[in-house]
């Protein structure tokens, strides 16, 4: 099977593939851009809040999982006393409810799993 086969399969239609792309891309950025804001918090002295942190993903073989290790590892090793410690989840809805619930959570979540709990749903 080829790989532009193999991604018809596991992702559907090329508008799908798109998609999945663009959203796994916003989701990096968004990452990233909430390690640099973290960054910046800290003021001229260098304080910042220090602490645990969670990150919920998602399951441990799901490429969320991958990236919440890699953003984990990453603020682990640039913030002194601040531990990330990444979590496995059942996904996105559940990483919302932990998140509303939980000081000092962050997760992530599909574009429309969040449109619906903004909505209520």
């Amino acid at each position: 099977m080829t790989t532009g086969g193999l991604a018809a399969r596991l992702f559907g239609s090329r508008r799908r593939r798109r998609l999945v792309a663009l959203l796994v891309t916003a989701a990096l950025v968004l990452a990233a851009g909430s390690v640099l804001a973290w960054r910046g918090l800290a003021g001229d002295d260098g304080q910042y809040r220090r602490g645990s942190v969670f990150l919920l993903t998602g399951g441990t073989t799901g490429i969320y999982y991958s990236y919440g290790q890699a953003l984990a590892d990453a603020v682990n090793a640039e913030l002194d006393g601040v531990t990330v410690t990444n979590l496995s989840t059942s996904a996105s809805v559940e990483n919302l409810q932990r998140v509303a619930n939980a000081p000092n959570s962050f997760g992530f979540a599909a574009a429309d799993a969040a449109a619906a709990a903004v909505r209520g749903g």
